[in-house]
């Protein structure tokens, strides 16, 4: 279960004390349904079912209600997604080029059309760098000034940020090369593809990407291509007993699928179907009771022979 922030403070704001109730909750509810990126996958007959009957949104009128003094919700996709600015500062504050986390949410909202800054910090750079050329240095020092600045400076940032945004693309694209079966796919695939399924079934969602997981999902990956991976998601979301159906309530995770190789394949042999279960042991008595027969005959001929 994924867990955000809240800010004890927000219902004394005014944006918040002035919305009509029923909005303040399907406020509430658009931080906890969006993605980690802040994107909320447009839903309105969903949310009414869940904030209740008896608190009627519109969405016209949330749009109207949530931009009335500053844009807080974008709108994006023809309609079908919404971004909540303000999600992004709240949850992660400053986005950091050093953290995989940041960088994940960066690419998510670019494949969507929102650019925010990633802050680069280059404070560990400058000590190894004493020794290379000082013209180069300079100018790494005018680019370190730039990506800090403020009021005019960041429009020499921005002007910056396709390359860095370049650059962060072909390093997600290699840090997929260690996997065998396709170098093109990356461990976040597989962790959004993980997620994807969940959001839809009782699965347990992964929030992070960290070290250890992209080492395993390379590793499985390198087992099977990410199709085959989303033959077995598919088949874990469907089936009952690894969505909490058992006498402990347990639910697969991420890290419980991606651990060793083996509980995909019990995934796909349909170790945790119960109906399957059935349907091999109902298999599986009928044929000993065959074989059994036919060394029942066996022994009567023997001893009709004797």
């Amino acid at each position: 279960m994924s867990k955000r922030f809240t800010d004890t403070e927000k219902y004394k704001k005014k944006f918040i004390r002035e919305l009509p109730g029923a909005y303040k909750l399907f406020w509430d509810y658009l931080y906890h349904d969006c993605s980690f990126a802040g994107i909320w996958y447009v839903d309105f007959e969903v949310a009414q079912i869940r904030i209740g009957k008896d608190m009627l949104i519109d969405k016209e009128e949330a749009i109207k209600l949530f931009n009335k003094d500053e844009e807080r919700i974008i709108i994006l996709n023809g309609g079908s997604k919404w971004f909540i600015k303000a999600f992004i500062l709240f949850q992660y504050g400053e986005l950091n080029s050093n953290n995989k986390l940041h960088l994940g949410v960066s690419r998510e909202l670019e494949k969507e059309g929102v650019f925010i800054p990633l802050k680069y910090p280059f404070e560990g750079a400058k000590d190894k760098d004493k020794d290379k050329d000082k013209d180069k240095d300079k100018d790494k020092e005018k680019e370190r000034e730039g990506m800090q600045g403020e009021g005019n400076e960041k429009e020499e940032v921005l002007g910056k940020l396709p390359e860095k945004k370049i650059a962060s693309k072909i390093e997600s694209e290699n840090s997929g090369l260690s996997n065998g079966n396709n170098p093109l796919t990356s461990p976040k695939e597989l962790f959004e593809l993980w997620n994807k399924y969940a959001s839809h079934s009782n699965l347990i969602s992964a929030r992070e990407l960290g070290k250890q997981r992209q080492a395993k999902c390379n590793s499985r990956l390198a087992e099977r291509p990410l199709e085959k991976w989303e033959e077995v998601f598919s088949l874990c979301a469907r089936t009952p007993f690894l969505n909490g159906e058992n006498a402990s309530g347990w639910r697969a995770s991420f890290d419980w699928i991606i651990a060793n190789s083996d509980n995909a394949v019990k995934v796909l042999e349909g170790k945790y179907d119960k109906t399957k279960q059935r349907q091999m042991g109902t298999s599986k008595t009928a044929g000993n009771w065959a074989l059994l027969e036919q060394r029942k005959k066996e022994r009567e001929k023997a001893e009709i022979q004797v």
